[in-house]
């Protein structure tokens, strides 16, 4: 499998998620996967209860340790589906799926490994109320 490997850095005050989406977007990365370290200095993430995210918000400093997920494509769009382990300053531990209000201070480090011989697809499920993903392999 061929990969290309891309890394940056996001700057203080910016939204992670939307952050990541822009730069996936920008490069023309269709699937992936990355994985994030760095601070926020507040997080949104959810867990998946009957259905649907329930949203969590946690005040921090927080310490990204770390964010891991896949980039794929849904309807033509991108799609990250990104989830976090946070701690706080006494070590206490959150995670969850990652939705946009993740905002950096100082700073977050992000690596995508983009799969150039691979296509991943979500599509949704409607008895099953997700959007599941679909792995194929193409010839580039």
């Amino acid at each position: 499998m061929t990969v290309k490997i891309h890394v940056f850095r996001i700057e203080e005050g910016s939204d992670l998620l939307k952050s990541i989406e822009k730069y996936v977007t920008e490069k023309g990365i269709k699937c992936g996967w990355v994985a994030v370290i760095g601070a926020l200095e507040k997080a949104r993430v959810g867990t998946w209860v009957e259905g649907k995210y329930e949203i969590h918000e946690i005040k921090g400093p927080l310490e990204i340790a770390p964010c891991i997920g896949i980039i794929s494509q849904a309807e033509g769009k991108v799609h990250l589906h990104l989830h976090a382990n946070l701690a706080d300053k006494e070590g206490k531990s959150y995670g969850g799926h990652v939705f946009e209000g993740c905002i950096v201070k100082p700073t977050a480090e992000v690596v995508i490994f983009e799969f150039l011989e691979m296509k991943l697809e979500r599509k949704y499920d409607e008895v099953r109320k997700f959007m599941f993903l679909n792995v194929e392999v193409v010839k580039v």
